[in-house]
């Protein structure tokens, strides 16, 4: 089983500042193309029409404060995607995403 790990950083913090949720999405999922690529090709394909590979939600914490030099830690498995994930694909018509959001509810603003 494999684990991703990172830190997150709020860059534009010069003091400390409270934050609400911080809820990390990691996704993969295949596409045109032009989900790496720009306007070339075909459009991107509808999140309905995606073969998706993992959707995972991770809650990172419910409140704290940050500060630009103190990141958030975070880690999670690969444990519940819904087929095996690819490490390489070459193609010309479809590409395969992976891709790491996180959404942070800064408080006071």
């Amino acid at each position: 089983m494999e684990t991703v790990s990172g830190t997150i950083s709020v860059t534009s913090a010069k003091t400390y500042v409270d934050h609400g949720d911080c809820t990390l999405i990691a996704e993969s999922y295949m596409d045109t193309v032009s989900a790496i690529r720009g306007n070339l090709g075909k459009g991107p394909m509808k999140p309905a029409d995606r073969f998706v590979f993992l959707n995972k939600t991770v809650n990172l914490s419910k409140g704290g404060k940050t500060i630009a030099h103190e990141p958030i830690k975070f880690s999670f498995t690969l444990d519940d995607a819904k087929a095996p994930l690819i490490d390489a694909y070459v193609g010309v018509e479809f590409s395969i995403v992976y891709k790491v959001t996180v959404r942070i509810t800064i408080l006071g603003k």
